[in-house]
């Protein structure tokens, strides 16, 4: 009778007593052994990269941590959806650097989303960068307190080197194969990982 009585009534209260334990401890387990953030997120536009070049770049970067590295070869310019789920990853400050065609960099730009790539690399290299003329320069987003219905800022700030070409990077090369697009890298404006960027664009400078 007991076991009846335990089947018919009890296992339910039961059932949901250990669920509820079961969820507290997932929440307490979480708190105190919180997921790594990831260190560095890189938005790859029109291009397929070699997973093993991809991998050993991971590893130069990061070493260990080299799981926390996204390389995001998923973005395709003609694709409105990609470029709204960047643009959502942007504004949400979860991107770090954007390599990409022109257009797209020339874009990004002109809304205020990039820093002055200058900045990033070593003097050095941005001097060769400037003397080579890799430097990609467009104008930014134009700060002012001025309240207007039309659009005065989108385009019409400062022309800067937004962008980092990576035509000649062996790095690049290896990456995209024989067929290495001339493209862009671009880093964010606010990026909260400077120390991997910086490390990221110097190997592909």
């Amino acid at each position: 009778m007991r076991w009846k009585r335990f089947l018919t009534y009890d296992i339910w209260p039961c059932a949901a007593a250990v669920g509820i334990a079961a969820a507290v401890l997932f929440l307490i387990w979480n708190f105190f052994h919180p997921k790594p953030e990831p260190i560095l997120y890189v938005a790859v536009f029109d291009v397929t990269l070699s997973e093993e070049e991809a991998d050993r770049l991971r590893a130069d970067l990061a070493g260990e941590d080299a799981w926390r590295i996204t390389l995001d070869d998923t973005f395709r310019s003609d694709n409105a959806k990609d470029v709204e789920r960047l643009q959502v990853l942007l504004y949400n400050h979860d991107v770090d650097v954007v390599i990409a065609g022109e257009d797209v960099i020339r874009t990004l730009a002109a809304y205020g989303y990039f820093q002055d790539i200058t900045g990033v690399l070593a003097e050095d290299t941005a001097k060769a960068a400037a003397n080579e003329g890799r430097l990609f320069r467009t104008a930014g987003y134009l700060d002012t307190e001025e309240i207007s219905m039309e659009d005065h800022e989108t385009g019409r700030g400062e022309i800067l080197p937004y962008g980092l070409r990576l035509a000649g990077s062996s790095r690049w090369k290896s990456l995209t194969g024989d067929t290495a697009p001339d493209y862009l890298a671009a880093v964010m404006c606010e990026s909260e990982h400077m120390k991997e960027v910086s490390a990221l664009v110097s190997l592909l400078a």
